[in-house]
């Protein structure tokens, strides 16, 4: 079985380790021991919006993982847009649904063809899908797509099957009681009340329709626990600027912390408690893990323009070039109103190496939301690629009991 693997290439030579294990917060400390990379957004990491989650991973003999956690400025009250973050949950809980549904019919699995009514004006109806195999819509395949390439459409399928309560009350119920999706991505913005109303759907198994949901409306109350939800100094709206803060009130939010817990419990789920687990089988797991680290050359359905679809399109962490190794990511991206973010979970098969490594970043120079006038690619790119890049340096020097068995990994990601 052939892997095509990517690594992670320095532009600049970074630091050698002496000390193979550093003490106390290693993450602050290899942020101070690289300030060619880091100085200048850490003098203005208020500013920045800065949060990062470094978290090491040691095997015992039996390959059980235990994990540590270093943090710089984590804030769980902290706001940040996390834009398409949100997809991952979501596409957990749709597999999650799926199960239960299944329970009652049988026949229904991810692959089943969906359709998708319009219950309200604004609301879209579907019932093909011209990038599926079969020209026909399934929840698996926009599972795939909002991860792959993070398809915003997609994800707004996988949200309206779920319901806005369904997604508030299984989030919270497994302690994420943080988090808040209310929001479909990448249309003209509903208003609030409109966001919590879902369109009707169905499968379809033999042109039969074998279970069907009715239009739903979430009548719980959207809450926020950040005492700051203005940012900036102006904002354009429909092409015209309002000088005031942008208000971000009623929007989606995943704590730092949440999302990488959310991520480990997709990745390691017998890692964290129970409750706060996604109730799947093995092949769900599967297919999330293939979905968020396979890159979109490798995908055949669909295809993707590989000059517009990069290798590093939708991970932060890998820079313009590199060279084929052994390092796989496994993770889902954000970006919007200057706000960067990447929850990943990066492996090195070749040193038996693997870390958790959670980051947001704002750059928004002129304080203008709307405006497109973003430092994503001089400032909060650069940033992420070297701090991944001195910590996976970091990480081949790091004394171990036990090496790391990587194995459930090596899935076939390429399509």
């Amino acid at each position: 079985m052939k892997y095509i693997l990517l690594v992670l290439i320095a532009i600049i030579p970074f630091m050698s380790f002496a000390q193979k294990d550093l003490k106390g917060n290693v993450l602050k400390k290899l942020l101070k021991a690289n300030p060619e990379h880091f100085q200048a957004v850490l003098k203005k990491a208020k500013r920045h919006h800065l949060q990062i989650i470094y978290t090491q991973i040691e095997r015992d003999a039996q390959n059980v993982p235990t994990f540590r956690s270093y943090a710089y400025n984590e804030n769980p009250t902290a706001y940040f847009y996390p834009a398409s973050l949100v997809k991952l949950p979501v596409a957990a809980l749709v597999l999650e649904k799926i199960r239960e549904i299944q329970t009652q019919i049988p026949p229904i699995n991810p692959h089943t063809t969906v359709r998708f009514g319009a219950s309200r004006p604004a609301q879209v109806a579907v019932i093909h899908d011209s990038t599926s195999p079969t020209g026909l819509p399934t929840l698996a395949h926009y599972i795939k797509k909002s991860l792959l390439v993070s398809d915003n459409d997609a994800f707004n399928r996988l949200y309206e099957f779920l319901g806005q309560e369904y997604i508030q009350r299984k989030l919270a119920g497994k302690g994420y009681t943080n988090t808040l999706i209310s929001q479909r991505l990448s249309r003209p913005i509903f208003e609030e009340e409109e966001e919590r109303h879902t369109n009707p759907c169905a499968f379809v198994v033999d042109s039969q329709v074998v279970w069907q949901q009715k239009p739903l409306y979430n009548a719980l109350p959207h809450v926020i626990k950040s005492k700051k939800m203005k940012l900036g100094k102006a904002y354009y709206k429909k092409g015209e600027l309002i000088n005031k803060p942008y208000n971000f009130k009623g929007r989606n939010f995943i704590p730092l912390a949440e999302m990488q817990t959310m991520l480990r419990a997709i990745l390691f789920p017998e890692s964290v408690p129970a409750t706060q687990r996604f109730a799947l089988q093995e092949s769900d797991y599967q297919w999330l893990w293939k979905s968020m680290g396979m890159y979109p050359r490798e995908s055949a359905t669909p295809i993707y323009n590989g000059k517009e679809y990069t290798d590093n399109f939708m991970k932060y962490y890998l820079r313009d070039t590199f060279a084929p190794s052994n390092t796989r990511i496994l993770n889902k991206v954000g970006m919007a109103f200057g706000f960067l973010i990447d929850n990943a979970y990066i492996i090195d098969f070749q040193h038996h190496t693997e870390y958790m490594l959670s980051v947001v970043i704002y750059a928004n120079a002129d304080e203008t939301l709307n405006d497109d006038k973003y430092e994503y690619e001089t400032v909060s790119k650069p940033f992420m690629q070297n701090l991944a890049a001195v910590i996976s340096e970091y990480e081949k020097t790091r004394t171990h009991a036990y090496k790391s068995d990587l194995s459930k990994f090596k899935l076939l990601y390429k399509d």
